[in-house]
């Protein structure tokens, strides 16, 4: 079985690790710089324990207040006691850093800090620690170290894995996305514990809002002890009307199950449900693939079941130790659509779609019966493995065509007559399950028009949340500079920004405080870097109607590999979440 499961699996340089010829005992995280004639190796970005006022040039609006959170990468590069550094070659697996920018729009001025998040995780890589599951893993490994590290990963004890995080909530990678406002007692907001740091596993970091001392590491599981599975969505679903939070945990090895779940603002869970992989020819259930976002409505949340999937239902993952050879992509299948009644969380019909593949989600609402949802798409799961492709190489040989050749589209899907599916498949199943046995039900398809193109990493005006909106906010990467982008849904033109020589973080919008402000009226906040030799970081804020340049902050002479950031005002609402 272990060599079937080696066999299924390429090899990609992922991540490179120099052999010790003994476990080191104590790591130091060293910022280096990265010499002219080397190979492209990401440097590390310092952390800012105590706050730095930024030299702000231009005018910052003067309602722009608040503090604005960036979770990403920081650390690549760790010094062994022994003399040798280990490498972190994949973006994605850099340990965890999370910036603060605290912004004064009355004084002009911006306060800036940044935080480790992840020294245990240095310690557990120092020590040799195999059970460590990374998106890039380990492709030193001979298959007698993966079956060593498999052994190791099944025989280690949840047990064991809470007393590791309870005695040091630096012990995990958690460095996608960042939430100021999860739910959770009172008791353990007013103990400064509001900011949340998510990843697509089932882990939750809590840290303190104003220092970003790692204060807990927590689960689902922690929350509901029905929220059982190893992996999670890293962008949940927020109603601030409702204040109600939707996520889903999925469950993978012999029994396969995802339990769709929403919590109070309190932090309980008071309602959740479970679908089952399908059995027979019945496909009506979920099957185990890679779920980063979904979409939501006042009526409905929609989860994709994009024909990207789990190896051996997730034993593939255990097996490899890596996220990106963990999956499967199966071009013959369609993208399923599931939808989740919100009052009673009961998965009530499913949508057929085209085979597609998403990272990101963007708005959603009700039209009458029907739901319409926007989407950045892809053809395939190939994006999955793109960003690792140029990191070892001379920059006249990245090939950053073939990146702008796999440019997102901005789906518009609609689900038809929802009421009338979800009443249709229920009698349907329920007649089948009388009479019949491995019948797939009928499956309405979802159709959709392109009303976009090159936009990735979307955000928008969350005022116009769950209701039909017209502008998105994202990066585009057609040309050799990642730049940002304005997209116009209705009229489908763009406006594009960038800067020669810096590549663009995303694009986080911030609403007007004026409520009576139009759709774009705003600023768009982006982290700049000098990509991929240099080092120089900048903060830029451009007015989001004109899509122009009004004031940067010059943050330092080091690269921040960000990926999503939240916004709140000095009430600590949030004003853009992720």
């Amino acid at each position: 079985f272990i060599q079937r499961v080696a066999r299924s699996h390429k090899k990609r340089p992922l991540s490179r690790t120099n052999k010790k010829s003994q476990p080191p005992v104590a790591t130091h995280i060293s910022y280096q710089v990265m010499a002219e004639n080397t190979p492209i190796r990401i440097q590390n970005c310092p952390e800012t324990r105590e706050p730095l006022r930024l030299g702000v040039k231009g005018q910052i609006p003067k309602w722009l207040e608040g503090v604005f959170y960036k979770a990403g990468q920081g650390v690549f590069n760790i010094d062994l006691n022994n003399g040798k550094t280990h490498h972190i070659a994949h973006p994605f697996d850099g340990l965890s850093i999370v910036h603060r920018f605290e912004f004064d729009g009355r004084t002009n001025k911006v306060l800036y800090s940044s935080r480790y998040t992840a020294e245990g995780v240095a310690k557990r890589l120092a020590q040799e620690d195999d059970t460590l599951i990374m998106f890039g893993g380990d492709p030193c490994k001979t298959i007698f170290g993966k079956a060593f590290a498999f052994y190791h990963r099944v025989k280690t004890s949840q047990t064991a894995r809470d007393r590791m995080h309870e005695e040091d909530p630096t012990t995990e990678l958690v460095n996608v996305t960042v939430m100021p406002n999860f739910p959770m007692s009172k008791e353990a907001r007013d103990a400064g514990m509001g900011l949340v740091v998510k990843t697509d596993a089932n882990i939750l970091q809590y840290l303190d809002r104003d220092t970003l001392e790692p204060k807990q590491l927590k689960s689902y599981t922690d929350i509901h002890p029905s929220l059982v599975g190893q992996t999670s969505a890293a962008h949940p679903q927020y109603d601030e009307d409702t204040e109600e939070y939707f996520n889903f945990t999925l469950n993978l090895g012999l029994k396969v199950e995802m339990t769709v779940f929403k919590l109070d603002a309190n932090g309980k869970c008071p309602k959740h449900t479970t679908i089952t992989k399908p059995k027979g020819g019945d496909e009506s259930g979920i099957l185990p693939s890679y779920i980063h976002s979904m979409s939501l409505t006042d009526r409905y949340l929609v989860l994709p079941n994009y024909p990207f999937y789990f190896a051996y239902n997730g034993l593939g993952l255990v097996w490899s130790g890596s996220l990106a050879d963990a999956f499967y992509w199966d071009g013959d299948k369609p993208t399923l659509l599931h939808v989740i009644d919100r009052q009673t969380m009961k998965h009530v019909a499913t949508y057929e779609a085209d085979t597609y593949f998403a990272f990101h989600t963007l708005n959603a609402w009700d039209d009458g019966d029907d739901i319409v949802f926007d989407v950045s798409a892809y053809d395939d799961a190939s994006i999955m493995y793109r960003s690792n492709d140029f990191l070892e190489l001379e920059p006249a040989a990245r090939p950053r065509a073939t990146v702008g050749d796999a440019a997102a589209q901005v789906r518009r899907y609609r689900l038809k007559d929802v009421p009338m599916v979800a009443a249709s498949q229920s009698y349907r199943a329920s007649w089948m399950a009388r009479n019949f046995s491995g019948v797939s039900p009928i499956r309405p398809r979802a159709e959709y028009d392109v009303v976009g193109e090159d936009i990735e990493l979307g955000r928008y005006n969350e005022r116009y949340n769950r209701r039909p909106y017209r502008y998105v906010y994202g990066i585009s990467t057609k040309k050799p500079e990642i730049g940002l982008q304005k997209l116009d849904l209705v009229t489908g033109r763009s406006i594009r920004w960038e800067e020669p020589g810096m590549s663009a973080s995303e694009a986080v919008f911030i609403p007007c405080p004026d409520h009576d402000a139009a759709e774009d009226d705003g600023v768009v906040l982006s982290i700049l870097n000098a990509w991929p030799r240099g080092n120089r970081c900048t903060l830029v804020v451009l007015d989001a109607r004109t899509f122009k340049e009004i004031a940067r902050a010059e943050v330092g002479e080091f690269t921040a590999s960000t990926l999503h950031g939240s916004f709140v005002d000095p009430q600590g609402r949030s004003l853009a979440t992720n």
